[in-house]
Parts: structure tokens; sequence; C-alpha cells
């Protein structure tokens, strides 16, 4: 079993006395290496990505718990909006000349560009030199990943869209390359597809494979289905959201890319993190209404908030407020459940933050990424060096005294078991194995993907002995030797040895 602490500690060393024999020879580039081994300790980087209006503000308020991403600004969000921990809330606007400039929280909206017919150049021009925007707030969420909020892959955008390109002097193509390129310099993927697989989404998948995210699969990409709210009144949303998401995942390509994928009503998920005092007054106020009486008046959105109504117990004003931050689903969910008796502040958040689907995203969030996090810092630091030397520019002299010290990591990235195991992992997740559904299952959980302590990776109950934990190795050891030796492709005996060395180093290990 490796030890990922401490390899992360033997790969910061070596980065280190890279950084300074590159310093020492001269060499500016050694900033290649400082920028790994930082990356290496900071919180795992999530991407937010999918088509235009999916719901990624929406989802990015929803797993913080408050509203800041801005949300309901027509069409698309046209700035790339970081999310990162910090003690102190503090926006950053980092612009394409390398310069950072700080803002008031208060100008976040405004700085999310969009046409304004009486901007002066100077705003525009300022808005249009916006490489994107970094938004440093104490919460706990962010404590554990980065969220990286992305304007959309799509190639087609409607006219308020067309307005505020002109307006930035930009192209569709290079608000899906500032996607894109976000997205590629994140750790991790969270896909958004929008309530099913249209035509949309299989593009989407198609764009997602083909988008330059070369280090994507399943064990770095989840997919979230949002917008399931539109599911209601003729079905569960929830359930309804778990039947095309189990549908969607049928096709090889999403399997191939996608750990997962969850259903949310991340409306309603952001509702239950940004609802006031007001707002649980009116639903206490709407539980005597007969339900299917409202479920009809909740149906057509509209009549709901500007209808007259004598006698209706919740005014036309907060009932417009209602509506924008719940939803006709969100009322109806929300009052259902205070009327089961989720009356209070906590309560009703912690069961909305349930029946959304928010809840167990969230714990998928934590234990695929944030619990694999220094697998997943790890793979991304193989990938990267493996892409130095065609970033390197420098003379026949530099040349050679940086590919001498690449090649002290790579040597370390050939010998550690680890990165054998995601090569593994990565060959499993694209189908390329032959291995039937149990040595499948096997592979994962010996590999840590089901667990990272022994018994967890032997599939044995949490307790287990040492007798027990070295028996069960030997047993799998002999099995999986005697697989490595069978002929078979290349792949699948590949895999068979990684999972033999697995099993080695865990009986090794006592």
């Amino acid at each position: 079993m490796t030890d990922l602490d401490g390899l992360r500690r033997r790969i910061d060393d070596l980065l280190r006395g890279i950084e300074g024999e590159l310093a020492a020879a001269g060499l500016a580039r050694a900033d290649l290496f400082t920028g790994m081994r930082q990356r290496l300790h900071a919180p795992v980087r999530v991407a937010l990505i999918g088509r235009v209006s999916s719901g990624k503000s929406t989802l990015a308020n929803a797993l913080l718990g408050v509203e800041r991403a801005p949300t309901g600004i027509r069409e698309l969000t046209y700035h790339v909006l970081w999310l990162r921990y910090a003690e102190r809330t503090a926006l950053v606007a980092h612009l394409t000349d390398g310069r950072a400039e700080p803002h008031a929280l208060r100008d976040l909206e405004s700085l999310v560009a969009r046409a304004r017919h009486d901007a002066d150049p100077a705003v525009r021009d300022y808005l249009a030199s916006i490489a994107y925007l970094e938004l440093q707030d104490p919460n706990p969420h962010l404590a554990r990943y980065d969220l990286i909020d992305t304007p959309g892959l799509d190639s087609y955008f409607g006219e308020d869209s067309r307005h505020t390109l002109d307006f930035l002097g930009m192209t569709p193509d290079q608000v899906r390359g500032a996607s894109v390129a976000r997205a590629g310099d994140a750790d991790a993927v969270v896909a958004l597809f929008s309530r099913g697989l249209a035509r949309s989404e299989e593009v989407l998948l198609d764009e997602f494979a083909a988008a330059g995210l070369d280090s994507a699969s399943p064990l770095t990409a989840l997919g979230v289905l949002t917008k399931i709210e539109r599911y209601w009144p003729a079905h569960d949303p929830l359930a309804e959201g778990r039947r095309v998401a189990g549908r969607i995942m049928t096709r090889p390509l999403a399997r191939r890319l996608l750990y997962d994928l969850r259903p949310v009503a991340s409306l309603v998920g952001a509702a239950a993190g940004t609802m006031t005092e007001a707002d649980i007054h009116d639903l206490a106020a709407l539980r005597h209404l007969d339900e299917a009486d409202l479920t009809a008046r909740l149906r057509f959105g509209p009549d709901f908030v500007s209808q007259a109504w004598p006698g209706f117990p919740v005014s036309r004003d907060r009932r417009a407020a209602l509506f924008r931050r719940f939803g006709g689903y969100g009322i109806h969910l929300a009052t259902r459940l205070v009327r089961a008796g989720a009356g209070d502040h906590a309560t009703l958040r912690a069961q909305l933050t349930e029946a959304s689907g928010l809840g167990s995203l969230r714990r998928l969030l934590v234990e695929h990424f944030g619990d694999r996090a220094a697998w997943i810092k790890l793979q991304r630091l193989a990938f990267e060096a493996n892409t130095l030397p065609a970033r390197f520019a420098g003379d026949a002299r530099e040349r050679a005294v940086f590919e001498r010290e690449l090649g002290r990591l790579t040597q370390l990235l050939v010998t550690e078991h680890t990165f054998e195991e995601l090569a593994v992992l990565r060959l499993y997740y694209e189908g390329r194995l032959n291995l039937t559904a149990e040595q499948g299952e096997e592979l994962l959980r010996v590999t840590g993907q089901r667990g990272h302590s022994a018994a967890s990776r032997l599939g044995l109950p949490d307790g287990a002995g040492p007798r027990e934990l070295a028996g069960r190795a030997a047993e799998r050891l002999r099995c999986w030797s005697a697989l490595a030796t069978r002929p078979n492709d290349g792949d699948s005996r590949r895999a068979a040895r990684a999972v033999r060395r697995s099993y080695e180093i865990l009986l090794a290990a006592g």
C-alpha cells in the first residue's frame, strides 16, 4: 500500500532540489517546477463545465450554500469565476496583461459582462481585458476544493449573447476557449447536463471528449444532471432524474469519461442555503392550502406570481420573491416538508438539501475529489511532467540541463507503483481490460478506489487483524500471479501485474 503523504513529501523535496539546480544554472523556467510543487499542496481545483444555461452558477451557489456566483444574467456568464478559500472575502480581476486588480464584492455582477448600451468605451475595454475573476471566501466547502465556474462550451449563442460578444469584441470560439482553458487547468471536472440526453447533450459529451481535456477520466470527472425541477409535476424530479442519468451512463463515451452522473435540483439546493426567515414564514402560511390546489397554482409560474387571488395567504410581492428563490417545484417541496414538521430553519435546510440531491452530490465531491486529492494531484503532476519538454524553449545548453533535471522526476514517476496503479485504472475506465466484473471490482478495491485502508483494499471489515490481512493478501497475490502469466492482451496482462504488485506491497506492509 502506497503512503501517499510520504510520496508527496518525496516529490516535494525532489521538486525543490530541481528548482535549485535550474536556478543555479540560470534557467528562468525553474518556475515550471515551482508551479508543480505549489499545485501539489493546494486544494483540488474543480471546474464546472457545460453548455449555456445548464445551471453552472446556480450549482456553484448550491454547493457553497450562499449566493456568490451571479445567476439570472440572461444567457451567459462571460468571464471565468474562480472561487477559492481565504480567511477574508475578496474579489480580484486578473487581466490579460498579467495584472491583478482588487474590487469590492458588490462589483461582481457588473464585472460579469453583458451588453450595456450606456457603457462608455473605457468600461467596455476594461471588461474585455479580464482574463478571469477570482473570488476568495471563507466558505468551509472551499477548504476542500476550489470551484471554477466557466462560461460554456456552446458553438451557438442567442441574440442577447451575440450583443454581448459584440460589446466585448469577442467571438463564440473565444468564450468556448476560455472554458476549455480553465477546465484544462483544473485537477477535476464536473460536467453539467440539463435534464436529459437530447441532441445537445450528446453533442456535449462529444465536445467534452474533444475539448482538449486530456487528463479527464472517471478518476477526475463527474457529471451532474441539472434542472430536474422541470420534470415536475408530471414526475418526481429526483426519481426521474435518476432514471435519465442511468440511461445517459449506458453510453460507452459517458462511462469512459465520467465516474458517475448525479441528478440535482440545483435551484432548490441553492434555496436551501439562502432562504430567509421571511421565506419560512410564507411557506408556513402556504402549508394550510390544499396540496392539489397549491400545485395547480404553481404549475403556471407567472400566474402564481401575478394573480390577485383575494384572501390568498401570501402577497404578490412575496410570492414573486419565493418563486425567484425556489421555483414552482421548490415551493411545492418546501411546503410539503413544512407540513410534515420541518418548521425551523435548520431542519428545513437539511431536508431540502437532501431532497434536492445536493447532499448526495456534496458527499460524492468530497469522497471522490477531496479524499482522492493526493491521487488526483499525483496524476496531474505525471501528466504535466510529460508536457514539460514541449514547453521549454531554451538553447542547447539550457535544454540539456533542463532534461537532466526532468529525468530525475521522470525516474521517480516510472519506479513509483502509485503511478502504475493510476495508469491501469485509466485503462480500466477506458474499457481496454479483458477482466470479469468480479476482477474489475477487485482492481478498483485494491488500488484504493473503495477506501484507502489496508482492510478496505483487501475487502475486509475495519478492525481486521494483522494475521487476517496477511492471509487475504497472500491468497489474492497467488491468484493474480497466475493471471499475470496467462496468455492475454498486453493491457490486461499489465493490469494483472500491477494488481499483483499491489498485493505484494500490502503483504510486505504487514
